[in-house]
């Protein structure tokens, strides 16, 4: 019974030692010891000038890989939605210390501006918030527009 025990107890010896020599050179890689290689940047598929042009229509417009310049200014309005209504706005960016996510929100009546805090490549998701009303059979229609950082 006692080597039986023994044996069990030298094995969890060997997985704590192992857990902990994990552990301690992911705190040593952690710690600039050894670095990992940075994520590949998006691929950019829009610009700041794929948002000036004809409406879009459907309940939640989404863009991956809009390359955007620091100050670049997109604004998005919707017609046809009650002004109590809200858009909402999600922005992701990959950045050197991994992704950034953001949200934005403002009443439909206003618009929504987004104005890009950093040269990136930006996802973003726009969407109504309804205040737990729905929009019902209502698609709405987008409009967006893109000004140029100066």
């Amino acid at each position: 019974m006692k080597t039986r025990f023994a044996a069990l107890a030298a094995g969890g010896a060997a997985v704590g030692m192992t857990v902990a020599l994990l552990a301690g050179s992911a705190a040593f890689a952690a710690k600039g010891g050894k670095t990992q290689p940075p994520a590949p940047t998006p691929t950019p598929s829009y610009s700041c000038a794929s948002f000036t042009g004809a409406p879009v229509r459907q309940a939640k417009p989404t863009y991956s890989g809009v390359a955007l310049r620091a100050g670049d200014t997109i604004v998005a309005k919707v017609a046809s939605v009650p002004s109590s209504f809200a858009i909402d706005l999600v922005t992701v960016v990959q950045g050197s210390a991994g992704y950034n996510i953001t949200f934005y929100a403002a009443p439909v009546s206003s618009g929504l501006t987004f104005k890009a805090p950093a040269t990136g490549v930006y996802e973003v998701d726009w969407s109504i918030d309804t205040n737990g009303a729905g929009l019902g059979t209502t698609i709405p229609t987008w409009t967006f527009t893109c000004k140029p950082a100066a």
